[in-house]
């Protein structure tokens, strides 16, 4: 919210107490990129997040915490916990039916994760004065990147969750009540087939969690979002004829 109000720092502190809290918040990461470099943001508010957290961290390195360890929490859980994931996402196919295949191609979900990180800071950064278009921007972020990711968590959509919620509030139309809807209910199944260990609903979420993700592209493009255009064959000039 600060960041679509244009207030930079307040924006940036907020962010640097929410990864002190938790990982998931790394999942905004582009839209809060591409935002400082729409703006033109000066280095030192790049420090912003990292100092932030580090003053979260003091409490407990004073107490006595070594300072190695709060500095890499994060990293060392990615170390410790090794699991396939559960999240709805298409990456739980493979888990169901094939998980040696699907764990020799995990580097396809990083890469793709990445490129959709990069897009994603590049359109933040030529939206950065259209609220409507920075909010569902947010929302593609957090949840583009753990449904693209493999080895994801049943509650990592809880971000996204707030998000879609905040955007059918804000805009009230039919198509952000459908976002909403359809990225409660890949969370939710998610969570259903964590609690009942059963496999089906998150396997059908993994499909509502796509139809998310073009309605929320949708919705970005109406609040103003420029899409790369793509040069239709039509367009192409046509080679001359032999004759």
């Amino acid at each position: 919210a600060a960041m679509i109000r244009g207030r930079t720092v307040a924006a940036l502190i907020w962010c640097g107490v929410a990864i002190a809290f938790k990982a998931q918040a790394a999942f905004l990461a582009p839209f809060i990129i591409g935002a400082l470099i729409g703006r033109r943001a000066p280095p030192w508010q790049w420090a912003i997040p990292p100092a932030v957290f580090a003053a979260a961290m003091l409490p407990a390195w004073l107490t006595g915490w070594p300072a190695s360890d709060l500095a890499l929490i994060y990293l060392r859980q990615v170390e410790h916990f090794d699991f396939p994931g559960n999240l709805a996402n298409p990456w739980l196919w493979g888990t169901e039916f094939a998980p040696g295949a699907a764990q020799s191609v995990y580097w396809l979900g990083y890469a793709g994760a990445s490129a959709a990180a990069i897009a994603l800071a590049a359109l933040t950064a030529n939206a950065v004065r259209k609220p409507r278009a920075l909010l569902a921007l947010a929302l593609l972020s957090s949840l583009a990147l753990p449904f693209l990711l493999p080895k994801m968590h049943e509650r990592y959509l809880f971000l996204a969750d707030v998000l879609a919620l905040a955007l059918a509030l804000a805009a009230r139309t039919r198509t952000t009540a459908v976002i909403a809807v359809a990225v409660q209910l890949t969370s939710l199944s998610a969570l259903a087939s964590y609690i009942y260990n059963w496999a089906t609903p998150a396997l059908a979420g993994s499909a509502i969690g796509a139809i998310a993700l073009f309605a929320i592209c949708q919705e970005a493009r109406a609040g103003g979002v420029r899409w790369p255009a793509i040069t239709s064959r039509a367009a192409l000039p046509r080679p001359a004829s032999a004759g």
